[in-house]
Order: structure tokens, then C-alpha cells, then sequence
């Protein structure tokens, strides 16, 4: 077993929110939707990768791409704001209401930590009105039957599997837009705070 000591400084950086659900408020969710998504490899050239954005309902937006090659213990850090034009938000904004989105469950982690050589996490909170759907799934190879993320309710297996599906629009979006040839930023680092985190607060796995 190879704990990942590194790479947990890539799954502290995805925990600055609670991985809460709908969550009332009394005025009107101040971003339009925040994403993150994140993916571990634990191969000989293993990698953690994670790229988090959040968006305004104006189209503006920061987007932060993370990358840590194993065993290196430092990730590398580029971060990038600019804005959707018309086309484009509405492009999300229709994406995001969906009705096979809008009827998704709850987000649910794994337990932690996980025993598996490769997962991968999505997380979507997407503004409601005055409330934030939380939305997302984990997929992994790999892995004892009786551990994380293997362990998991057959219930919750299904809902990722559903999400991972109703999701795939918004995935496609996000890859896209990570595509869209952008010019590096000054502005710092705010883990993309505002919605889209994964949850994770550190994780062991094992090859």
C-alpha cells in the first residue's frame, strides 16, 4: 500500500465548503454554478490532476487547473479568468436546467479514506433560485469488495451511476471550456470557492 501523502494536499485544497445540499438561503445564490472534478492515478507514472470553476450569472468566470505528477510532492498551479459570451451561457445556463439535471439526487461522498488505484470525482452545486442543488458522482477501478469506494450502498452506486449520466452535458461543457484558449491570470487562487467542492479532506489508496 503507497499512502499518498502529497497528494493530499491536492484533496485539502478541494474541502473549502461543505459538501452541503440544498441549502437554503434568503436572497438569491450570488454565482450561477460551481464545478470541480477531480481525477487520481496511482500507476508507476501516477498522477493527481483536479480543475475546479465557478461561474457568475454574468458569464464571467475563474477557472483553476491543478496538477501533481507523482511522486513529486508539489502540484503546479494555473489559473485563468475571462467570460462566457452570450452563445456560450446560454449554451450552460439551458445545460444546467435541464430537467434529467434538475432531477438529480443529492451528492454523496465515499467514505473515506478510498483503496483503489484510480477514482475519479464530479461535483456540481448549481444556483436554484435561493437555493444550491448539489450534484455529482465518483467513479473508480479497482479495489477490495470490502473497502471504499467498493463498501459503498448499492442505493448510492446507482445515484452516482444516474448522475454520472444525466451529467454528462455539463461534463462535455466543462471540458470545453478548459479547451478555450485562454491567457494565464494574476489573480490568486480562491479554490474556486462559491460551491463545487469534491468534499475530500485527505485519501489513501493503494496500487
Amino acid at each position: 500500500m503507497r499512502k499518498l501523502i502529497a497528494s493530499s494536499l491536492l484533496f485539502l485544497a478541494w474541502t473549502p465548503l461543505s459538501a452541503a445540499q440544498n441549502q437554503p438561503r434568503r436572497h438569491p445564490v450570488p454565482f450561477l454554478v460551481s464545478i470541480s472534478e477531480g481525477t487520481t492515478d496511482l500507476s508507476r507514472n501516477g498522477v493527481n490532476v483536479h480543475d475546479c470553476i465557478l461561474v457568475q450569472p454574468d458569464g464571467r468566470f475563474h477557472l483553476e487547473r491543478r496538477m501533481q505528477q507523482l511522486p513529486n510532492p508539489t502540484a503546479t498551479l494555473d489559473v485563468f479568468e475571462s467570460s462566457l459570451d452570450l452563445a456560450q451561457l446560454q449554451v450552460l445556463r439551458s445545460t444546467l436546467n435541464n430537467d434529467s439535471i434538475q432531477r438529480l439526487p443529492s451528492y454523496v461522498l465515499p467514505a473515506i479514506p478510498m483503496s483503489v488505484p484510480w477514482f475519479r470525482g464530479f461535483h456540481a452545486k448549481i444556483a436554484r433560485g435561493t437555493e444550491v442543488q448539489s450534484v455529482g458522482y465518483w467513479v473508480w477501478r479497482g479495489g477490495d469488495p470490502a473497502t471504499s469506494p467498493n463498501s459503498t450502498p448499492d442505493s448510492t452506486k446507482r445515484d452516482w451511476h444516474d448522475s454520472e449520466v444525466a451529467l454528462r452535458p455539463l461534463v462535455e461543457w466543462f471540458d470545453g471550456t478548459k479547451a478555450l484558449k485562454l491567457g494565464p491570470s494574476a489573480a490568486k487562487s480562491t479554490l474556486c470557492s462559491g460551491g463545487g467542492d469534491l468534499g475530500v479532506a485527505d485519501a489513501e489508496s493503494s496500487e
